[in-house]
Formats: structure tokens, C-alpha cells, sequence
């Protein structure tokens, strides 16, 4: 008899679980995900209706078990979409901010069947994907192309890494304090070393206009160096961006360096 009652208090209780159980589900059942997106170009909008669509079969899955990793997976699937935020908000909705990557960088890079590709980067060196042509999906101009860095590491959704990549950024990162709009200004950033040692590394920078911007010394005052470069290159008159050289040397005496700006026009 007293076997039959634990049994029978067992199962009731169990019947009262799943009735909790039953009755939480109804109530804490996704009924919407509300997805603010922050886009620019046209491909980031039809990749956010997309996303949006993949989105909405979350609906009637219990907000109580959902993974919000799940959510940012959905949105890693798209290299230029990323989540600045993402949450519950109970019972029934799931609220997240989605913008877009920027791009800004593209390395030359060859192929093992010897045709040229482009790696594209966004604002932040974050490595999106390979292109055939370097062209910006925003706008249609070309990104700031990079030339000659040594092996540079790359990984879907991270930082390019490798040597000199962030004395690289560092440098962009300078004009005018990061400048989104510093692609209608830089053409190309180019990467040569000397044969001696590390102090004869050399960033060569093309301008839009024509000016040359070559800063020396890549192992020493890189920031400050880029810094005073783009300041003279904003002070010279039109004409003087068409065929102006600005050039950044150490001052072996003070231990600072030296800005120079010549003419050469190619005959």
C-alpha cells in the first residue's frame, strides 16, 4: 500500500512537471525575431531579407532553450554582416542589431595557377573574403590596395596578421584620425624591405592626386611618422599633389626623424 502511494505521488508530481513544462512553452515561445540592420549597399540589403528569412523559422522554438550563439551563427554565414548585439526579451521575442562591414583593403595576392586575386579586408583589417577583381561592393571604386607584405595570415572574421600588418594599419589609422573616407585619398600602400635589416623597410603610399608618401624605418615611430606625412600632404595647394614626394627619414642625431617634400615630375 505504501508502495502504491510513493507511486501514485511519483507520477503526479510529474504530471504537475509537465503541465509546468506545457504551460512555460505556450508562454515563453519565440514569436518573432526583430532584427534591427544598419546597411549601406545594395548587396547588404538583399543579404539582410536573406538573413531575415532564416530568422524567422526561429519562431515557435522555446525562447527558454534558445542559444544565442545560434543567432550570431546565422549572421557569421555573411562576411560583411556582423552582430553589435543580441538578446532575449521575454517572453516571446528575440531583439538583435546587425550592421555592415565596411570594405577598405584589398592584398594582391597570386594564385598556385598564377592568376592575381584580391584578399579583401574591412575598416578594421577584419578578413572577409577572395575576390577576381578589386572592386568595393559599396560603391564600385577600387579598395586601398596593398602590395608586398610579406606572408600575412588570414581567417574569416579575424584581423590579418603577419609581419608589418600592424604597423600597416597603424599608418591608414593615421590620416585624419581614421578617416572613413580616407579610400577617395589613398590609392595604394606598397611594402619593400632592403636587403640589410629591418631599419630600411619602407611603406610607399599613392595618393589620389598623384603625391608619393614614403615613410622609412618601419621599426620606429610609425604612428607619429604617418601623422606629420598626411599633415603636409593636406597643406599642399592642388597643383602640388599632381607630382609632390613626401618623404620621412630618421634624424640619426636627434633620434627623431625629418619630413621632406619635393617636386618630380616625370619627364
Amino acid at each position: 500500500m505504501k508502495k502504491k502511494s510513493i507511486l501514485a505521488i511519483t507520477v503526479s508530481v510529474l504530471l504537475i512537471l509537465v503541465a509546468i513544462a506545457a504551460g512555460l512553452s505556450a508562454v515563453y515561445t519565440v514569436s518573432s525575431v526583430k532584427t534591427q540592420f544598419s546597411v549601406y549597399s545594395e548587396a547588404g540589403r538583399e543579404e539582410c531579407k536573406t538573413l531575415q528569412a532564416t530568422l524567422d523559422g526561429y519562431a515557435g522554438k522555446s525562447i527558454l532553450f534558445l542559444d544565442l550563439e545560434d543567432i550570431r551563427g546565422e549572421v557569421d554565414k555573411y562576411p560583411c554582416l556582423k552582430v553589435e548585439e543580441v538578446k532575449k526579451s521575454y517572453p516571446k521575442t528575440v531583439e538583435l542589431t546587425v550592421t555592415e562591414r565596411i570594405e577598405r583593403y584589398a592584398i594582391e595576392r597570386t594564385g598556385e595557377d598564377g592568376k592575381v586575386f584580391y584578399s579583401v579586408l574591412d575598416e578594421n583589417g577584419i578578413y572577409l573574403y577572395d575576390k577576381e577583381q578589386n572592386v568595393n561592393r559599396l560603391d564600385g571604386a577600387p579598395n586601398i590596395l596593398i602590395e608586398g607584405l610579406p606572408a600575412v595570415s588570414l581567417a574569416v572574421g579575424q584581423v590579418a596578421t603577419g609581419a608589418y600588418t600592424e604597423e600597416l594599419f597603424t599608418t591608414i589609422a593615421a590620416f585624419r584620425e581614421d578617416d572613413e573616407n580616407v579610400r577617395l585619398n589613398l590609392v595604394s600602400v606598397a611594402f619593400e624591405k632592403g636587403a640589410s635589416d629591418e631599419a630600411t623597410t619602407r611603406f610607399t603610399l599613392m595618393m589620389q592626386e598623384g603625391t608619393r608618401i614614403e615613410i622609412n624605418n618601419l621599426t620606429a615611430l610609425v604612428e607619429e611618422k604617418a601623422k606629420v606625412a598626411f599633415e603636409r600632404y593636406f597643406t599642399l595647394e592642388d597643383e602640388d599633389k599632381m607630382f609632390g614626394v613626401i618623404t620621412v627619414n630618421d634624424d640619426r642625431i636627434t633620434g627623431g626623424f625629418n619630413v621632406s617634400y619635393t617636386i618630380q615630375r616625370d619627364l
